[in-house]
């Protein structure tokens, strides 16, 4: 299946996961869920790892559009939803999701000064077709290098952090304190693109047999 003939309903106000999916050819039709991303977190058991919080997360925002389309006939009726949901794994801090305020923003900044972390994105689709859903988690790690608090205040006066998992978007000016990336830079951008076009692109077997 040639995932740029399908209708990919994007379940995401990311502009970035819209940028990736324009970059690889899809317009998708955007609809925000109308969620708290807060409170979904909060509807999960605890103990999960990254891999399976991020599928989690994605899996309840496809939900969320999922529903949103009951009754409607705003887009066709073998559409698929996409969601995805990043989250970046410090060995100190943990699992770090988008920062509560400025703050939030420079302490994550300074935890991952001159160190690695991981970028775990979950990724969850939904074929209105058939109702059946499917997830999938990708990591990439990468490496800072040491930059000090001028160059955080900086960062974060030209680029709200607000919206980012970590508080940073690597493809902006911050990517210049990126010593190296273990893995795909499309996941640490929001969407691996790769994953999901290799699930879907499967010539072996139909979507349907795929969505379990």
């Amino acid at each position: 299946m040639d995932i740029t003939l399908q209708h990919i309903v994007l379940a995401s106000a990311s502009p970035r996961r819209l940028e990736i999916l324009r970059a690889h050819g899809i317009e998708p039709q955007v609809l925000t869920p109308e969620v708290d991303e807060e409170v979904l977190a909060a509807t999960l058991p605890g103990g999960l790892l990254p891999e399976e919080l991020a599928q989690q997360l994605a899996l309840l925002k496809a939900e969320a559009v999922y529903e949103q389309l009951q009754g409607s006939s705003l887009v066709p009726e073998d559409a698929l939803i996409l969601a995805a949901d990043t989250i970046v794994c410090h060995a100190e801090l943990g699992m770090l999701g988008k920062p509560v305020d400025h703050a939030d923003a420079v302490r994550m900044l300074q935890a991952l000064c001159n160190t690695e972390h991981k970028v775990v994105t979950g990724v969850a689709l939904i074929d209105l077709a058939t109702e059946r859903r499917v997830t999938l988690a990708d990591v990439t790690t990468v490496h800072f290098g040491a930059y000090g608090l001028e160059e955080i205040e900086d960062y974060l006066s030209s680029e709200p952090p607000f919206d980012k998992a970590g508080s940073y978007a690597i493809q902006g000016m911050w990517g210049k304190q990126v010593l190296k990336i273990e893995g795909d830079l499309e996941n640490v951008i929001g969407l691996p693109y790769y994953r999901l076009n290799a699930l879907l692109s499967n010539s072996a077997q139909s979507l349907q047999q795929l969505l379990l």
